[in-house]
């Protein structure tokens, strides 16, 4: 498994999160229309329809739905690779980096170690990782 297939997760990660923001910013336009006063007084103004809206909200939770089911068999495809590792470091290594998303700063804090030992290590995780896979 290459570093490119590792970092698939991620982005995948990042477009469900994009797909969830677009939802909630659609839903929060829903939600912030004012409620219609009813009075005897003629006015004009536009009659708002948000069947648009609606149908949007209902795509972008299919293509949610879709892009989930895809993270969750690219996630354990990983896991399964990861897990193949002899060594418990460099597995948590590459969860933190490609499970979990984490950051190099935040892998070398949760691991107590230095920038460079994190980047050594990570370089031999991969090598080990080819070597297991094939």
């Amino acid at each position: 498994m290459t570093k490119e297939e590792l970092k698939q997760y991620r982005s995948i990660r990042h477009e469900i999160q994009s797909i969830k923001d677009e939802i909630n910013e659609l839903e929060n336009q829903i939600q912030s229309v004012r409620a219609v006063t009813i009075s005897d007084m003629p006015k004009g103004g536009s009659h708002t329809d948000f069947t648009d809206v609606i149908a949007k909200i209902d795509e972008l939770k299919r293509a949610l739905h879709i892009k989930m089911s895809q993270a969750l068999v690219v996630q354990e495809r990983i896991e399964g690779v990861i897990d193949k590792l002899d060594n418990p470091i460099e597995q948590a290594l590459l969860r933190y980096r490609y499970i979990l998303g984490y950051t190099w700063e935040q892998v070398c804090v949760k691991m107590d170690y230095s920038w460079m030992q994190i980047h050594r290590l990570h370089s031999k995780s991969l090598i080990n990782l080819k070597d297991d896979i094939e």
